[in-house]
C-alpha cells in the first residue's frame, strides 16, 4: 500500500478511533469520578413493604449527618440521628431566621463563618428537598447563578455563560449558620420525612454481632448520666473531625488482623498535612439604603459572592472573599497560609490586608470604594478568628478486617481546607455513593423480598465507591496547599509533589483569558460539573503549548 492511500485510510481511522476513544474514557471517569451520573437515582424511595427492616443509626447531626439521615430515609423502615447539642433539634435549631438563634454551636468551627454550596451540591440538596427553593427563600438565603467572581492572582475565571443562556446552573449563597440550619428545618418534618427520630446524646462506641462478628448489632449512646444501646442494621460515623468510629472500631478488635493482604490496620489508615491557614470572618451589617449604594459587579439583591481572590503562591500567601449573606449583612474573610500572621480583625486592618495583596493585576478599584464605604457601619462588625485544622484523610478503602454495616461520611472520612467550599460537596459524594450501593441492594433482592441485613461485601463497596469520588479532592487540594511553602507535608512526601500540576493550572487559566475552550473546561472542572479530563483535551493542550511557546510560562 503506498503512503498516500495509506494516509487516505489510515488517518480517518486514527482520528475517529481516538475520538470515540476519548468519548468512551470521559464516559467512564464521570461515572467512577464524579456524581454527574448518579442524580437520577437520588430521591427514589423504596416502597413502604421493600424498606430495609431495622433502624439505620446516623452519628451526627451536622450537615453531612442531616443529609445521610435523608438518604436512608428513602431505604430503611427508620433512622436515628444522635447528636449531642440538644438545642439543635428544638425551635431554635430550626429557626428559620438564623442569625437569630439564642444558643451556639460548639462543634464547628465554621458555624459563623461564610460557606460555598458548589452547583453540584446544590442540585444535590434540590433531589433530596424539593421545596428547597421556596424554604430558601423563608431563611433569606438567596438562590442566584454560581457565578463566584474567582479571581487567581488577579486573573477572573470566566463563567461560560454563552453555553447556559437562562439556564446557567444556580446555587443558594448564605452563612454556614443558615444552611445547616435550612438543611436541618427541612429534614425534622414528620409530615415528609416521618421514620426519622432525633436522640440528644454522644455516640461512645459500638458492639458487634456475637453470632456474627463480621457485623456491628449496636451503637454505645450516652444520654446525660446513663448509657443505651441502640440496635442498628447500619451505624454510619458523621461525627467529623472527631473521627470517633475508628476509636470504635479499634477497641472491638477490628482493623488488626495480619492476614488482609494489601490493606491497612486501622492505626495506619490515617495520613496528614498541615496547610496552615488561618482566616478571620468580619460580618457587618448593612442599611439597605447602603447595600443599594455599594458598588458591586451586580445590584445587591443579585449578589451572592462579590470577590474571591486568591494569590500566587510563588509571591503571596492570601485570600479575600466577599460574600452577601442573610439579614442584609456582608461577610468579609480574609485568609493566610501562615501559622504566624496577625489576622484582620477591623476594617482598616481589612483595608490594609487587601492593599498588601501581590497581584498580576490590581485588585478592582470598586473593591477598595466598597471597603470606604463600609466606614458608616464599621461599628457593627462582628469579627470570628479560625484556625484550620491538618487536611486528613482515613484510608477506610484500604483498611483491613472492617464490619460490613459500618460506613463513614464527610469529614470523619476526609477534612481538607475550606477556602474551595469543598466540605459540602464531599459529604454530597459519599451520600451518593451510600444510595447508589443501597439501590443496588434493592436491585439484586427477589422482588417483594423484606431485606433485613445488607449485603456481606457492603462497606468495602461503599468505601471503594466514595473514595473514586472524593479522592481527586484530597489529591486537587493536596496539590494546591503544597504550592505554599509553609505547608507542612505528609510525611516522606516534599512540597515539589504536584508541581507539574500546578504549573498546568497556572498556564491553562492564562489561556482561559482569552480562549473560550479552556476557560470553559476550567470552570466546569471547579464547578465540579465535569470531570478534570476536560481540561486535558488534546486540542487545550496544544493550546497551552503553543501559548507558552509564544508567550513564556505563566
Amino acid at each position: 500500500m503506498s503512503f498516500f492511500r495509506w494516509l487516505a485510510v489510515g488517518a480517518p481511522a486514527i482520528y475517529f478511533g481516538s475520538y470515540y476513544l476519548g468519548r468512551w474514557l470521559r464516559r467512564r471517569i464521570i461515572l467512577k469520578t464524579t456524581g454527574l451520573a448518579d442524580l437520577p437515582r437520588l430521591g427514589q424511595a423504596r416502597p413502604a413493604g421493600q424498606k430495609i427492616k431495622g433502624v439505620a443509626v446516623v452519628c451526627g447531626g451536622s450537615i453531612g449527618g442531616l443529609l445521610t439521615a435523608r438518604v436512608c430515609h428513602d431505604h430503611f423502615e427508620k433512622v436515628v440521628i444522635v447528636e449531642p447539642e440538644a438545642w439543635l433539634a428544638s425551635e431554635d435549631g430550626r429557626n428559620p431566621q438564623a442569625w437569630k438563634q439564642t444558643h451556639h454551636r460548639s462543634r464547628v468551627m465554621q458555624y459563623y463563618s461564610l460557606t460555598s454550596l458548589l452547583p453540584f451540591a446544590y442540585t444535590v440538596c434540590k433531589k433530596l428537598f424539593p421545596n428547597l427553593k421556596e424554604e430558601c427563600e423563608a431563611s433569606d438565603l438567596h438562590v442566584l447563578p454560581a457565578d463566584f467572581h474567582g479571581s487567581m492572582w488577579g486573573l477572573p475565571t470566566h463563567p461560560p455563560y454563552e453555553e447556559y443562556g437562562d439556564n446557567f446552573p444556580k446555587t443558594f449563597y448564605g452563612s454556614r449558620q443558615s444552611t445547616e440550619t435550612l438543611i436541618r428545618r427541612l429534614l425534622i418534618d414528620q409530615k415528609s420525612y416521618p421514620n426519622i427520630q432525633w436522640v440528644v446524646g454522644t455516640a461512645t462506641g459500638v458492639i458487634a454481632d456475637p453470632e456474627d462478628t463480621s457485623r456491628l448489632k449496636k451503637v454505645v449512646v450516652r444520654t446525660g448520666s446513663t448509657s443505651v444501646e441502640l440496635e442498628a442494621v447500619l451505624i454510619i460515623d458523621c461525627t467529623g473531625p472527631a473521627e470517633a468510629g475508628l476509636k470504635w472500631l479499634q477497641r472491638e478488635g477490628y482493623g488488626f488482623a495480619d492476614s488482609y493482604k494489601g490493606t491497612l490496620p486501622l492505626d495506619r489508615l490515617s495520613v496528614a498535612y498541615n496547610q496552615n491557614i488561618q482566616y478571620s470572618t468580619c460580618i457587618f451589617t448593612l442599611t439597605p439604603e447602603l447595600a443599594r449604594r455599594l458598588p458591586t459587579i451586580n445590584q445587591w439583591d443579585s449578589e451572592g459572592v462579590l470577590l474571591a481572590l486568591y494569590t500566587d503562591s510563588r509571591v503571596d500567601r492570601k485570600c479575600v472573599t466577599g460574600l452577601r449573606i442573610e439579614d442584609n449583612r456582608l461577610i468579609l474573610c480574609c485568609g493566610v497560609w501562615s501559622p504566624s500572621d496577625e489576622m484582620p480583625k477591623t476594617l482598616p486592618e481589612i483595608k490594609e490586608f487587601c492593599r498588601s495583596m501581590i497581584l498580576s493585576k490590581p485588585i478592582p478599584e470598586w473593591w477598595m470604594q466598597m471597603l470606604d464605604m463600609l466606614d458608616e457601619v464599621q461599628d457593627t462588625v462582628e469579627c470570628h478568628i479560625a484556625r484550620c485544622p491538618p487536611s486528613t484523610c482515613l484510608r477506610f478503602h484500604e483498611a483491613a478486617n472492617l464490619p460490613s454495616n459500618y460506613i463513614a461520611i464527610g469529614d470523619s472520612v476526609m477534612r481538607v481546607n475550606p477556602v474551595f467550599g469543598q466540605g459540602i460537596m464531599k459529604a454530597t459524594l459519599g451520600v451518593i455513593s451510600m444510595n447508589n450501593i443501597l439501590h443496588d441492594v434493592a436491585a439484586s433482592s427477589k422482588a417483594g423480598v423484606h431485606v433485613s441485613a445488607l449485603p456481606s461485601t457492603f462497606a468495602k463497596d461503599f468505601f471503594a465507591t466514595q473514595w473514586s469520588k472524593i479522592g481527586p479532592i484530597w489529591q486537587s487540594t493536596r496539590v494546591y496547599d503544597y504550592g505554599w511553602d509553609s505547608t507542612i507535608p505528609i510525611p516522606g512526601e516534599t512540597l515539589a509533589y504536584g508541581s507539574w500540576l500546578r504549573w498546568f493550572q497556572r498556564n491553562i487559566l492564562t489561556l482561559s483569558q482569552t480562549d473560550r475552550e479552556a476557560c470553559s473546561a476550567f470552570w466546569h472542572t471547579m464547578m465540579a460539573l465535569s470531570p478534570p479530563i476536560d481540561m486535558f483535551h488534546p486540542r487545550i493542550l496544544a493550546k497551552i503549548l503553543w501559548h507558552v511557546l509564544r508567550h513564556g510560562p505563566a
